[in-house]
This record gives C-alpha cells, sequence and structure tokens, in this order.
C-alpha cells in the first residue's frame, strides 16, 4: 500500500475497515463507501507507520542502542528530565513556603514582645487595682498615640500573690497576656506592690 510516497505494511492493525456497506441501489452510495474504506485504510497505514516508530524509539531508549536515524530526545530522557526538574521544583517551593511562614513567626513575636513591655510599663504608670481585676490596655488610651497592628489584642490582669517572706504589704502578680486572631501568643508576669 503506498501512503505518502512510503511503501510499508505493518501486521497488527488497530482496527479493521468495515465490509462493503449496502448501497440500496444508490450508486453515489458505492462512491461514498470506497472512500470511506480507502481513507480507513490510509488511516491504518499512518498509525501503523507512527506505532513502529515509537516502537523502534522506546526499544532504542530501553537498550542504549541507537536507532536507525534517531534524531533529538527519546520519551525515556523526557520523562526522566520532567521528573527532576519536578522534585527540584517542589523542593524549591517548599522551602519558599517554610521562609515565608518562619518570617510571619518571626514578625508576630516582636510585635507581641513590644506590646507586652509597652504594657507592663504603662501599668507601672496607673494607679494600683486590687486583685482579682484587669488594668487598662495601652491600645485604649488616646494620649499615648499607639497603634497596634490588625489582629493583635493586648490585656493585663491583676491576680492575687501570697508572699511567704513575712513581710507587711500586699504583692499582686500583673499577668500581661498579647493574642492575635483570639489565640494568645506571649505571656509576661510581673510583680506589682500596692498600698
Amino acid at each position: 500500500m503506498v501512503v505518502l510516497g512510503w511503501t510499508q505494511s505493518y501486521p497488527g492493525a488497530f482496527f479493521e475497515p468495515e465490509p462493503d456497506l449496502p448501497t440500496a441501489g444508490n450508486p453515489g452510495q458505492t462512491n461514498i463507501n470506497n472512500v470511506i474504506k480507502d481513507l480507513m485504510k490510509r488511516s491504518q497505514t499512518v498509525l501503523n507507520i507512527a506505532t513502529a516508530k515509537l516502537t523502534n524509539r522506546f526499544r532504542s531508549a530501553i537498550s542504549g542502542l541507537p536507532a536507525g536515524n534517531s534524531m533529538g530526545i527519546t520519551l525515556i530522557e523526557t520523562v526522566i528530565a520532567l521528573a527532576m526538574f519536578s522534585s527540584a521544583g517542589t523542593a524549591v517551593l517548599m522551602g519558599v513556603g517554610a521562609a515565608h511562614r518562619s518570617g510571619d513567626t518571626v514578625n508576630a513575636s516582636a510585635v507581641a514582645e513590644n506590646l507586652a513591655r509597652n504594657q507592663m510599663e504603662y501599668v507601672t504608670s496607673l494607679p494600683y487595682v486590687a486583685a482579682p481585676g484587669n488594668y487598662a490596655s495601652v491600645g485604649d488610651d488616646p494620649s499615648l498615640d499607639l497603634s497596634i497592628p490588625a489582629g493583635f489584642a493586648v490585656s493585663a490582669a491583676a491576680q492575687s500573690y501570697i508572699a511567704d517572706d513575712g513581710l507587711p504589704g500586699v504583692i499582686q502578680k500583673v499577668v500581661v497576656t498579647v493574642t492575635r486572631d483570639g489565640q494568645s501568643v506571649l505571656t509576661l508576669e510581673s510583680l506589682r506592690t500596692g498600698s
């Protein structure tokens, strides 16, 4: 059979051409049947040639021997290269994601520590609040002109503290808690004497 100037025959067809279709007395139908059969034969030949070439390249890639005039990259080399590049790309993206999360955690810790120190210093400037009680937040005082970053909140609570040193005076524990999006990020504790 001659297709595209090549004369080759390959056994093992993907499909067999249909038998003659009934013409029902229509001579035009016979021409259509012949065209369909011819197209099916040609497509079968093209499929056979493509299958043979791919099989030949695959065999040469596995055996390591050159195949006729095989030029370019074989399928197995392409698959291996894609696997290597996708592994490397995945590793790089995972590293970038970890660095981003780490940077966010460090930044949140620095903001929380700064807020806790400011709140503790602010509590020492406020009048004594008997335990159990709460001190005003540093963010609630407009005279300080301090802006708390979005998502963060700071609070200070006075708790009872019993000293066993036998000395007179009232001591309380001040607990400053910094939260981010409702979750506690940092807790700072200190002692304060009252009057």
